[in-house]
């Protein structure tokens, strides 16, 4: 497949080319200086060296990267597909555009990572390129993207190339949408040589400390035993502990010992102690800290084991606060079931709470009462006050309504100015008549609003469970039909559904 680059938001591309070509570049530095600027001043490139040479030269070609080749980019539309083609298809980085099960594009630098042409990628399932024992995971990934549960993620895994032998990859993929179909469009690099190195200098606490300084997110590690052996910065402003009081302290029992409702939370059960046990890698979308002062912080964590010359020696874990996100999901939740502008149940939950009731009055032989009721002449208020003094009213006739009754009854608003009360669990006709002659007494009171005295009334209709229907449907109908017959008779009254002719008020 040829790659059109007009089908992807070239926002999008611009962030994905400045991250590749800084990839790129660490890369091309450190093959520069391993075969040919040490060895030319006769020096031997150890790994020692790699955090200050390539640091510095980073610094010093980083800019000229982003204005010679990210800038020119978009200065033009065709001009830049032409130049975005030229740098994916020479990239020192695979990548690639996964879609309906298969690889719909892959650069030369993927087939040649994989050892394939770029034609057989495109026809081989994709999980021919992953060993075995990663291929749930590669597989649960995809789908997590293309469900639109996570819109990027980066991880890692073992591949598998055409003759078979065995790499480390490391591949960071973002979800899209081509041609209306989601899709994923990632960046896939070998990192086997990258693990060897890592492997070699994973005693260096001075490399770790400095890598993780830099990183935004918190991060800890364990010994075997599962002391705090590293923490950083990061870590430390969102436990509130200092690393000099964590060191050598049992991490599990002095920030993950607990649970939010109180109750301990075994060792055994923690992603980072089943690290050091397993030597697997452990993820919690949802999992909790405890602060130095008690509190809770709920967080992601991610903890992977540590090795040393294939053995653990512990585990490393990183964790992200989501504290936002939890408060955002809870705004969610509520809006789906309440009004956002009187915080009265909404229509969804009005439903299942006389679902409920029905269902308990049916049980125990009870009447149950349903109102519905809007504003005489509400509309008059809107257009001569405005909305925004509508709204207004319509919070206070909430509040007054809420207030009329029981704490077990449910008062509703279905929108505009229609509400619905819902008296469950009643001993008959009488005690819902009392409280629907309530509810127009106290709708018919004044109402202030900006130093403008508002005079309003209500019209409600009243149906009974069970001689005025035995399910929702019937009930709720009947009380709508009641509602305007009472206001057919004059307004600023109530209605029995099985009445012709509704009580004076």
């Amino acid at each position: 497949m040829s790659l059109n680059f007009s089908l992807i938001h070239r926002k999008r591309w611009q962030l994905f080319v400045s991250v590749l070509g800084v990839m790129i570049l660490a890369e091309g530095l450190m093959l520069l200086a391993t075969h040919w600027l040490f060895p030319a001043f006769g020096h031997a490139y150890t790994p020692a060296h790699i955090g200050a040479d390539v640091g510095l030269m980073s610094l010093i070609c980083a800019p000229i990267l982003w204005w010679a080749i990210v800038g020119p980019l978009f200065h033009a539309h065709q001009q830049a597909d032409d130049k975005f083609r030229s740098v994916v298809e020479q990239s020192l980085a695979g990548i690639y555009i996964y879609q309906e099960g298969r690889l719909i594009y892959a650069n030369p630098k993927l087939a040649e990572i994989f050892g394939y042409t770029c034609e057989e990628l495109e026809r081989i399932p994709p999980l021919d390129l992953v060993a075995p024992q990663d291929r749930a995971t590669v597989t649960e990934n995809l789908r997590r993207r293309l469900d639109g549960e996570v819109e990027d993620i980066a991880y890692s895994f073992q591949g598998r190339r055409k003759n078979g032998s065995v790499i480390e990859v490391s591949v960071h993929g973002r979800r899209t949408a081509i041609m209306g179909k989601p899709a994923v469009i990632g960046m896939l690099l070998d990192v086997t040589e990258q693990h060897r190195a890592i492997a070699a200098l994973s005693d260096s606490e001075t490399m770790l400390r400095e890598i993780t300084t830099m990183m935004g997110e918190a991060v800890y590690a364990l010994d075997r035993d599962g002391h705090v052996i590293f923490i950083n910065p990061a870590a430390e402003q969102l436990l509130g502990w200092s690393e000099e009081e964590l060191l050598g302290r049992h991490g599990h029992e002095a920030f993950h010992y607990k649970r939010p409702d109180g109750s301990p939370f075994p060792r055994q059960e923690c992603p980072v102690f089943k690290t050091i046990h397993s030597g697997h890698t452990y993820r919690s979308e949802e999992d909790f800290m405890v602060r130095k002062d008690g509190s809770f912080l709920p967080v992601t964590i991610v903890s992977t084991p540590l090795l040393r010359e294939g053995e653990i020696v512990g585990s490393v874990a990183a964790f992200h606060d989501i504290t936002e996100r939890k408060q955002a999901m809870k705004r969610i939740q509520y809006l789906a079931h309440y009004d956002a502008l009187t915080g009265l149940p909404n229509r969804r939950l009005l439903e299942d709470r006389f679902e409920q009731a029905l269902v308990r009055a049916k049980r125990n032989h009870r009447s149950l009462a349903v109102m519905f009721l809007d504003l005489d002449h509400f509309k008059q208020v809107n257009d001569t006050l405005g909305h925004d003094q509508g709204d207004e009213l319509l919070k206070a006739v909430a509040q007054r309504l809420t207030a009329s009754v029981r704490q077990e009854d449910t008062v509703s608003r279905l929108g505009g100015d229609e509400f619905v009360v819902v008296l469950p669990e009643i001993t008959g006709v009488g005690d819902a008549e009392i409280v629907a002659q309530k509810i127009v007494e106290v709708i018919r009171s004044p109402v202030k609003l900006e130093r403008q005295e508002l005079h309003i009334t209500t019209s409600v209709g009243l149906a009974v469970y069970p001689q005025d229907g035995e399910d929702i449907v019937s009930l709720m109908k009947n009380a709508d039909s009641a509602m305007y017959r009472a206001k057919e008779s004059g307004r600023d009254r109530y209605c029995m559904a099985h009445l012709e002719i509704p009580p004076q008020s």
